[in-house]
């Protein structure tokens, strides 16, 4: 049965866990950076923070190289 204040509260639950979980996505892009940077392997980075292969190779990515990715999808 529809319940508008259950679905109110929840949505403002929701609305609360993902403000939360950017402040978090945050403070864990530099650590991985950091991290590469010091050499740990990506795949014990994946296996520690549970984020996929491609979103540290993304996080990871140099500006420079970023700037032609965004290049090479306006091309396409």
């Amino acid at each position: 049965m529809y319940d508008e204040a259950r679905l109110t509260n929840l949505g403002q639950e929701h609305k609360r866990l993902r403000a939360e979980l950017e402040k978090v996505r945050q403070q864990l892009a530099p650590e991985i950076l950091a991290a590469s940077l010091a050499e740990v392997p990506q795949v014990r980075i994946v296996e520690l923070t549970g984020y996929t292969r491609e979103s540290v190779r993304q996080i990871c990515m140099s500006d420079e190289d970023r700037e032609a990715v965004k290049a090479k999808r306006r091309k396409s």
